[in-house]
């Protein structure tokens, strides 16, 4: 598994009244300075009401939006399973052509989410072997 840090040079900045939080990732705190990754992530913060949600961008500019509640809500429904982990899929128009599905793999802690997987747009679920995802540590509020 991918693990890594994204700092905010590696996407477009966006709409600057809003304010963006690299996520941390996988086993350590530490960011991956210069490196090309397949995704980047960060927390996206209205600073005018609080409320946040998750942008995740490919190289090839395929973006994915999470929200957080939607994401909650299937954690606790998981974790009364008595499950630890997840799928959620995203479908995402890369500059206004075709539409890829990104994968994620959620993990849950005690009902919450904990951290999420990114497997590339290629990525199949039941064949092997697969490419490796990347994991992203799940922001706090």
């Amino acid at each position: 598994m991918v693990t890594l840090s994204a700092s905010s040079h590696d996407i477009n900045p966006g709409d600057p009244g809003i304010a963006r939080e690299p996520l941390r990732c996988g086993d350590t705190n530490a960011a991956v300075p210069g490196a090309r990754h397949p995704f980047v992530a960060f927390k996206e913060t209205n600073p005018a009401s609080g409320a946040w949600r998750l942008l995740i961008q490919s190289r090839d500019t395929t973006a994915a939006v999470l929200y957080p509640n939607a994401i909650r809500l299937q954690a606790r429904a998981i974790a009364a399973q008595g499950k630890s982990s997840f799928t959620w899929s995203n479908t995402a128009a890369s500059n206004g052509e075709r539409a890829q599905k990104l994968n994620f793999l959620v993990h849950v802690n005690n009902g919450e989410p904990a951290a999420i997987e990114v497997f590339p747009a290629t990525a199949n679920w039941h064949a092997a072997p697969s490419p490796e995802p990347v994991k992203f540590c799940w922001p706090s509020d």
